[in-house]
Formats: structure tokens, C-alpha cells, sequence
């Protein structure tokens, strides 16, 4: 049977397949469907079945018995076909055996009626599954669109982000070299200075002298920090991680912190409850912290005061605090001070501890250690080390 046109209706544009080898059966329902609306094809058996399911119908009406090729392979083939698997299959069948439809559920089938069917169902089943069809292939559409837009959004993502990474690389770059060149000036600052210092007389000359001495010791430390913090964030630095007495490496930052505390007559408390425990860590870069807030707490401290090392062990992390008793953290720093470059009120600190604190907590995160800070009830400011103790090597 040739294809039919009828009447529009709210499917107009649905084309339907319908396959049944029993002639009646097969007019009866392309007649009915056609008087609906819809562009009607037939076939008589499971080959013109598979032909024709090439022009791609929305709907196959398909009869499971037929000689030759019968309704289950049709619809296993139809589904197991790229092209042909969104169709939807209505299974007809005289035979209301479960086992049947659900061999046919199985082959693929979305819908069934049995026969002899009524007119009204048919044409009911038909809408339904035409529906579904409708609302999968709106679904379809919106999925690729979606995947297109993911596509374009991907694309511009990453020209974004290599945009950023030349505009990082140029910066870092830039930061490099001015670092670079600074030293050398620095250095020669730095230099001079010591040897004019040993040359002058006046008093008033010598504090000038010291401050430009100072000055130049502050910007060359800046820039080692810069240097640090770069090759930290950019992953560069190479990790020499080794196992290492706290111990001794509390004894190396109060030894080299001895000199500055004694200037302005500090006394360093060492209140060390350690019994030989060992943590695995970069020597250079934890001696570096633990100067660094030493050098702070230092500064800080009031004239003859006190800085106090502590350290205890809870469970299998080893505790490390440093105290002292200047006038503490502004509430703006306790919120802000490991941040990188965030704090911009810093009243306890002289200029670069929001630096020296984030490249700290850095350090620490390299670790798997903590870092955090507060104000003592009693006044001052405790900076509190936890790093996780390692067992004795053998």
C-alpha cells in the first residue's frame, strides 16, 4: 500500500510504518490512522519492514508474527541500528502471552496492543508513544545545544586561560628581573654603608647611616621573599624533604634569632617538652618560617620583654608556639593574615608580616601542617605551628 495523506491534525507532520502480513489488519489501521492526519507507509513483512524503516518514520506499528523475518527481529534490528533506534516500536500481536511481550519489551518494543484492537485504543497508543517521542527529541535537542554551548564556553575557557597564564608568565617574568636587578644595587648600598658606618664619627651620621643600612637589609630580604613566594606558587621549588629533629630545628632558629632578641634585651624562653620526635620537612623552608615569626615577635616585643618557644606533643602531631607580649593582632589581621597581600591595617606587625604569614601558611600547607594565630588573654600574640610527628627510621 502506498503512502496515504488525510486530514491535519495536532501530529500532522508524524509519519507512521504500519507492518502486519494480514491485509485486513494492515488496512484497518493505516485507514483509521490516515483519517487522523497522519502520513502513512506500509509493509507486508519484516524485509519491506527494514526498507522502509530507512525513510525514518516516527512511529512502527509492527505485528510480531510474520513469516520470514518475524516482529521481534525487526525490532531488535531497528534498535540495535544508530540510525533507526530513536523510531518507536508499537508491538501488535494476536498472542497475550507475557513471556511474549516481554520478549518483545526486551527486543526494544515501547508499546504493545493486541489484536483484534479496538480503533480507539490504537489511535490512543499511537498519541501516547508520539508524545514521548516528541518530548525525547525535544530533550535530544536541548542536550546538544547544550553540549554546543559547553563546547563554545570550553573554547573560550581555555583562550582565557591561556591569556592568563602568558599575562602570569609576563608578570612573573617582569617581577624576576626587577628582583634581579635591585639585588645588585642593593648589594652595593649595603656594602658602602657598612664600610662608611666604620669611617664616621658623628653620632648623628652614624644613626643616618644605619637607617639607610637597615633600609637596605629590609629591601634585600623583600626581595628574597618576592623570590621564595614565586617559585613556591609556581611550583618550582625543589623540595628537599628530609627527616628532622624538632629539636634542632628550633635550636637553629633561636640561634640565629639570638642576636636581634639581645639588641633590644629579650629574653628568649625555650619551653621545650620534646621527647626526640622527628617530622619530615624541607629544613630550609621550615627554619625559614620559624625565623620569620621569631624576627616578628622580636620586633614587636616591648624593650627587655619576652618571646616564648613552646612545644608539646598531642597524639601524633607536634605542637610549636610562639608567644609574646606585644600589643596583639588587630581584628582585621586575625581574619586576613594569611592571605596573600590582603592586609592592609597592620598595627602589631611591622611591614611585610601579612607576607611573611602567607608564605608561612604555604610552607605549612606543603607539610600537611597547620598554622594559625591568635591574641593571648594576658596580651600579646601567640603564632601556633602543628606538623605531623613521623616514627623513628631504622
Amino acid at each position: 500500500m502506498d503512502r496515504i495523506e488525510g486530514r491535519k491534525c495536532q501530529f500532522h507532520d508524524t509519519e507512521i510504518l504500519v507492518v502486519d502480513d494480514n491485509q485486513e489488519t494492515l488496512e484497518l489501521a493505516v485507514i483509521n490512522l490516515q483519517m487522523e492526519g497522519y502520513k502513512v507507509f506500509s509493509a507486508l513483512d519484516g524485509e519491506k519492514a527494514l526498507e522502509k524503516a530507512e525513510m525514518i518514520p516516527d512511529v512502527i506499528l509492527l505485528d510480531l508474527m510474520m513469516p520470514g523475518i518475524d516482529g521481534f527481529e525487526v525490532c531488535k534490528k531497528l534498535k540495535s541500528n544508530h540510525l533507526t533506534e530513536d523510531i518507536m516500536v508499537i508491538i501488535l500481536t494476536a498472542k497475550t502471552s507475557t513471556d511474549d511481550v516481554l520478549r518483545a519489551f526486551d527486543m526494544g518494543a515501547d508499546e504493545y496492543i493486541t489484536k483484534p484492537f479496538k480503533v480507539e485504543e490504537l489511535l490512543a497508543r499511537v498519541r501516547s508513544v508520539i508524545r514521548i517521542k516528541r518530548s525525547r527529541d525535544e530533550l535530544k535537542r536541548l542536550n546538544e545545544v547544550l553540549e554546543e554551548k559547553v563546547e563554545q564556553k570550553t573554547v573560550l575557557l581555555k583562550e582565557a586561560n591561556r591569556r592568563l597564564l602568558t599575562l602570569e608568565k609576563a608578570k612573573s617574568d617582569f617581577i624576576s628581573l626587577l628582583i634581579h636587578e635591585l639585588r645588585t644595587p642593593l648589594s652595593s648600598i649595603i656594602g658602602f654603608s657598612e664600610l662608611l658606618l666604620e669611617e664616621l664619627t658623628s653620632e648623628e651620621q652614624k644613626n643616618s647611616c644605619e637607617m639607610i643600612l637597615e633600609a637596605g637589609n629590609q629591601l634585600l630580604k623583600l626581595s628574597d621573599t618576592a623570590t621564595l613566594l614565586m617559585a613556591l606558587k609556581a611550583e618550582q621549588y625543589d623540595m628537599n624533604m628530609e627527616t628532622i629533629q624538632v629539636f634542632d630545628l628550633l635550636q637553629d632558629a633561636v640561634f640565629f634569632m639570638d642576636s636581634k632578641a639581645k639588641e633590644k634585651d629579650i629574653e628568649l624562653v625555650q619551653d621545650i617538652l620534646l621527647h626526640n620526635e622527628k617530622v619530615k620537612a624541607d629544613f630550609r623552608l621550615m627554619a625559614r618560617s620559624l625565623t620569620d615569626i621569631l624576627d616578628n615577635a622580636i620586633q614587636f616585643s616591648p624593650q627587655g620583654g619576652q618571646v616564648v618557644i613552646r612545644t608539646a606533643v598531642d597524639r601524633q602531631d607536634v605542637l610549636l608556639e610562639i608567644m609574646d607580649n606585644g600589643p596583639g593582632f588587630t581584628a582585621q589581621m586575625l581574619v586576613q593574615m594569611f592571605r596573600l597581600f590582603s592586609v592592609s591595617e597592620i598595627n602589631h606587625h611591622h611591614s611585610g608580616l601579612g607576607l611573611s604569614l602567607a608564605i608561612a601558611k604555604i610552607i605549612m600547607d606543603l607539610h600537611e601542617g597547620k598554622i594559625e594565630a591568635e591574641n593571648r588573654p594576658e596580651g600579646g600574640a601567640v603564632v601556633r605551628l602543628r606538623l605531623p610527628v613521623i616514627s623513628e627510621v631504622a
